[in-house]
C-alpha cells in the first residue's frame, strides 16, 4: 500500500504516534482521542482499502494535493462514522 493511503490508514486505526516535544514547545493537550477496539480497527482499514482505486484515479486526474484532499475528507467520514457506532 503506497504511503499517503498507508498513513490514512495508520491515522484512522490510532496507530500513528506523534514524534516527543520538549515541553515548553508541545502544544497544549487536546481531548483524548477514542481507542478502536480490534473491531473497529478491522472495520476501519476494510474501509480505507476500498478507497484506494478512488485514490489513484482522482489522483491521475487530478494531481496529488487534490487526491490527498478528498482522502483527508473521506478519513474524516469514516472516522465520524465509526465514533457514532461506538458512541451508541
Amino acid at each position: 500500500m503506497k504511503t499517503m493511503l498507508k498513513l490514512a490508514l495508520l491515522t484512522l486505526a490510532g496507530c500513528v504516534a506523534s514524534e516527543p516535544q520538549p515541553a515548553a514547545t508541545r502544544p497544549p493537550a487536546a481531548a483524548a482521542e477514542p481507542v478502536l477496539d480490534a473491531a473497529a480497527k478491522a472495520r476501519v482499514e476494510a474501509e480505507v482499502r476500498k478507497l484506494e482505486p478512488e485514490f489513484w484515479l482522482r489522483r491521475s486526474r487530478d494531481g496529488e494535493a487534490a487526491a490527498n484532499e478528498w482522502l483527508r475528507q473521506q478519513a474524516q467520514d469514516i472516522s465520524r462514522r465509526e465514533a457514532a457506532r461506538t458512541a451508541g
